[in-house]
């Protein structure tokens, strides 16, 4: 069974509780968001999830977020795929600006982009997708539009195989072997 990793920023919901109350947020919003914030409940870091429960869930989601970061190795995502089924599902994507992440969410068209490791800014785009969720749908459907469009498996493969015939590929009578050279 897959495994879903959890990983909430320590000290996202503290920023949550500071930045609600200084921006203009109507009252049902404060009060949805002051309930939210105060029943969370520690979640855990790992829990198993299947295919089928990622299936009906993340079409029923308000919004998709994915605070990633670069590992003190210098590891990152590429261009999630998790972001590209949110997007295709329509829901509004809210990802920190690294790697590959820019190239599918485009800040401001088809979801919104944070630095990474800044729990501040995370805070404030969510909740501005509290604000006015039906900007961060037209977003979300100008994400599904571009994943339906650039992200086919059909047309990836026609461009590999365009570059391959414009640039040359490997020679298939002669593939390189993975046994060292003697």
């Amino acid at each position: 069974m897959p495994r879903l990793n959890i990983s909430v920023p320590d000290d996202l919901y503290k920023r949550l509780d500071e930045v609600r109350d200084s921006l203009n947020v109507s009252a049902v919003c404060q009060e949805a968001l002051r309930r939210e914030i105060s029943r969370r409940e520690p979640m855990p870091s790992d829990v198993d999830v299947t295919e089928e429960t990622i299936e009906r869930l993340l079409p029923e989601a308000d919004c998709y977020v994915q605070p990633s970061v670069v590992t003190p190795s210098g590891k990152m995502e590429g261009i999630p795929v998790s972001i590209m089924e949110a997007l295709a599902c329509e829901v509004p994507v809210v990802a920190s600006a690294i790697s590959g992440i820019p190239e599918l969410v485009e800040h401001g068209v088809t979801g919104s982009l944070v630095p990474p490791a800044d729990s501040r800014a995370l805070a404030l785009a969510l909740l501005d997708v509290v604000r006015d969720p039906e900007r961060f749908r037209r977003r979300a459907r100008a994400g599904r539009l571009r994943v339906l469009k650039e992200y086919r498996l059909e047309r990836n493969v026609a461009e590999i195989a365009r570059l391959f015939s414009t640039f040359g590929g490997p020679d298939r009578g002669s593939r390189p072997s993975l046994r060292p050279a003697s």
